[in-house]
């Protein structure tokens, strides 16, 4: 593993050629499926506009390899997305779908990229993978346990029909599967609920969804799902769950959907991915990583004396590129008519609303791992196969140990904590409301009744543990949320990040594609999933190059830390490849070693 990085600007060169490549492979990509289509029904001229258009891609392409800055990526992404369309548009011109294969404009897409090895629509037409998805997918932040055989997630929709129905489960109780830890949902209510509220307080619908295109599909539908899962009894899947049911729209009142519905239960699992795509982008994603981090870096710079002390001098390299690339989404990405604005449901005011309240709302002390996998009811349910589970503990371990070291050599003891003036100011300003301070809510000592003491730092304990939860929500976090983007998550036939249609009636016939986004839609959530999700800059265990003695940390002690959290690293990366080398399905690997970034710089 690389031991130190380059100098800033060395790596801000590197980083701007490689988005700089992918602008070019996604642009090929648009221009080669938009020639094919025209080519298939006689068109002729627009291959050669198209190709105009990739030398324009190329000279914005250029101008951001030569450092152009945040202009220059604005640029470059008009005409890149304007390829995108003119492929979708050639696409449902040329009018491929048949009811043997509904999936075959959004396969065309892929005209130069890797269709994903386990299918287009695995995620939807394959239970086992729709399944695996709770758990090493994109979000594997929804999935919680039932308490209670009375749990409100279930409470009024799930029986002890629907789980006997299930392989291996004939026999089987809600009671007994929740007295044996073996029954499992993913509720997206309070999601839907907490994006339309935030629509009332803004106004209104969304008047820019990106409805149409040729093949004029509906417009954008939220829906709140609840879907259902179990363990066998015995043991016998292996700790891999099973999909019982799905309440589409999350009414009980409203008849739930099981494997045995055909095209319905498709339908029922393209709305769950789509309602689990849609929160993965505005709240695991944005504003739980990137919003976060860089709210807590702002107070690192602005309380903390830089290069001097040690807690700057730890947090810095992982905030490299943080502040750049969230000034840069509020003018492409999150801009009125931007990509996250035409996929996502809702208005571009609403979800600003609900991303800022998650931001301000979700308690700092809530976040720590374990801390959110026991609210969850996951920490310890060791029969439950849980990659992601596995391998975020295992990031946070090493970095904690490594957050540690470091600090150990600087603050001997929690009087050397509470005695340190400028740590004082910097706690006080993550917890201060802002516009003066963070605003981040719940940081600070836990009182033996579990409150708060908001933005006090009183032990070494307390230091260490909030330092390795911001390192490793910029490093280990983010790679979770962000990389799985470029795979099953970039196509909208498996993962679409809104529905185009209501909750699906048992026993109907309607074609699955009328949930599906129109092929516009499909083509720029393509493109967004691959460039977000193909830049890796920067590996965690990497520091800034310095010819100081001791390296970025100054000390022998700090250079052995490093060694040491490469070490831990490397042996987590090995152990990943060891279980994901039989997995029939996908892999979940988005963190090892060298697939995970230091810091938020995409």
């Amino acid at each position: 593993m690389m031991t130190t990085a380059p100098t800033p600007a060395v790596a801000w060169l590197r980083w701007a050629v490689k988005v700089a490549g992918i602008y070019v492979r996604l642009a090929g990509n648009s221009v080669e499926a938009a020639i094919r289509a025209r080519a298939a029904v006689g068109g002729g001229g627009t291959a050669a506009r198209l190709r105009a258009w990739a030398s324009v891609i190329g000279v914005a392409v250029v101008a951001v390899a030569s450092g152009g800055g945040r202009t220059a990526l604005q640029k470059a992404f008009e005409p890149v997305e304007r390829a995108a369309d003119e492929a979708a548009d050639a696409l449902a011109d040329a009018g491929k779908a048949t009811a043997e294969d509904p999936y075959e404009p959004y396969r065309a897409l892929y005209a130069t990229l890797p269709v994903p090895p386990i299918g287009l629509a695995a995620a939807i037409e394959s239970d086992e993978v729709f399944a695996r998805l709770r758990v090493a997918g994109p979000n594997p932040m929804i999935l919680s346990r039932v308490r209670a055989a009375d749990d409100e997630a279930v409470a009024g929709w799930l029986t002890d029909a629907h789980l006997r129905a299930a392989a291996g489960c004939g026999g089987d109780s809600i009671a007994a599967a929740v007295a044996d830890h073996r029954l499992y949902v993913a509720d997206y209510r309070g999601f839907a609920a907490a994006l339309r509220a935030s629509s009332e307080a803004t106004g209104g619908t969304d008047d820019l969804d990106m409805a149409g295109g040729a093949d004029g599909r509906g417009a954008e539908v939220l829906l709140g799902p609840v879907a259902a899962f179990a363990l066998p009894p015995g043991g016998g899947s292996d700790g891999r769950l099973q999909p019982i049911a799905i309440l589409p729209d999350g009414e009980p009142s409203t008849p739930a959907l099981t494997p045995a519905d055909g095209t319905a239960w498709t339908a029922a699992k393209a709305i769950v991915n789509a309602a689990d795509g849609a929160h993965h982008e505005l709240d695991t994603h944005l504003a739980r990583t990137h919003l976060f981090v860089n709210l807590a870096m702002g107070c690192t710079s602005r309380r903390l004396s830089a290069m001097h002390h040690p807690v700057w001098r730890l947090l810095t390299p992982h905030a490299d590129g943080t502040a750049f690339i969230n000034n840069l989404t509020p003018h492409t990405l999150l801009a009125r008519g931007g990509d996250v604005h035409l996929l996502l449901p809702a208005s571009r005011a609403a979800q600003v609303n609900y991303v800022g309240g998650i931001v301000t709302g979700a308690r700092f002390n809530d976040r720590f791992p374990r801390t959110e996998l026991a609210a969850r009811g996951l920490l310890h349910e060791d029969a439950l196969s849980y990659p992601y589970r596995e391998d975020a503990l295992a990031m946070y371990d090493a970095i904690h140990t490594f957050v540690a070291d470091v600090l150990g050599e600087y603050y001997t003891s929690d009087a050397d904590v509470g005695g340190d003036p400028e740590l004082a100011a910097w706690a006080a300003d993550i917890s201060a409301p802002a516009p003066g301070g963070a605003g981040l809510a719940g940081f600070g000592e836990l009182r033996p009744d579990g409150s708060t003491e908001e933005g006090i730092i009183r032990t070494f304990a307390y230091l260490v543990k909030a330092v390795t939860l911001l390192i490793w929500t910029a490093s280990a976090q983010h790679a979770a949320a962000n990389f799985p983007q470029a795979d099953l998550m970039a196509c909208a036939a498996a993962y679409p990040l809104a529905v185009r249609e209501g909750a699906p009636t048992p026993g109907a016939a309607t074609p699955i594609t009328q949930w599906l986004p129109p092929l516009r839609v499909a083509a720029r959530q393509l493109f967004l999933g691959n460039l977000l999700g193909g830049v890796v800059h920067l590996p965690l265990g990497s520091y800034p190059l310095t010819p100081l003695p001791g390296g970025w940390f100054r000390s022998a002690r700090g250079a052995a830390a490093v060694s040491d959290l490469r070490r831990r690293l490397d042996d987590i990366d090995a152990r990943i490849g060891l279980r994901e080398a039989g997995e029939q399905w996908f892999k979940y690997e988005y963190l090892r070693a060298d697939r995970v970034p230091r810091s938020i710089n995409i």
